[in-house]
């Protein structure tokens, strides 16, 4: 009788240590494709405000070069360029603008303040992507990409 009323939670924690271990862990296709995804379209001549090279820190081997970019009316955009690579098992993974390289999850919750982060978008494959940003990259001088399943920086790169 008691192990009827243990079944359903050892269920429970056996799928979500499968979700916990799996998460955001790169995709076993040794050819993934490259996709331009756009938040709203850059507009006329672009001039590239910063750039960075994504140093990996945790997950599935995140790399590729970023560049912060303003285009004809003004607008700043994150611009993954078309080398960036990360592992998408739960779909996505979080661009941020940061204050510091410290995970996402201590700058977000209280470890500093939450104003130290602003979410950018969220991408979905390897390749080239315009985000557009909310306000400005102003006052940010990192840029994190982050696993919200996993809680944790996949990579990281100081804006120059």
């Amino acid at each position: 009788m008691k192990l009827k009323h243990l079944l359903p939670k050892t269920l429970l924690l056996l799928v979500m240590s499968f979700l916990l271990f799996s998460s955001c862990k790169k995709k076993t296709d040794p050819t993934p494709t490259s996709t331009t995804t756009y938040t709203t379209d850059p507009v006329g001549t672009q001039s590239t405000l910063k750039t960075g090279t994504l140093v990996n820190v945790s997950g599935p081997g995140t790399s590729g070069t970023i560049s912060i970019i303003k285009d004809g009316n003004n607008n700043q955009f994150v611009k993954l360029n078309s080398d960036f690579m990360s592992g998408f098992s739960t779909g996505t993974v979080v661009v941020y603008l940061a204050k510091t390289s410290e995970s996402i999850g201590v700058q977000r919750n209280g470890g500093t303040t939450s104003s130290n982060v602003q979410a950018v978008g969220f991408v979905s494959s390897n390749g080239q992507h315009y985000l557009k940003i909310p306000t400005s990259y102003d006052g940010f001088s990192y840029l994190v990409i982050y696993c919200e399943t996993a809680e944790i920086n996949f990579a990281y790169t100081p804006l120059m």
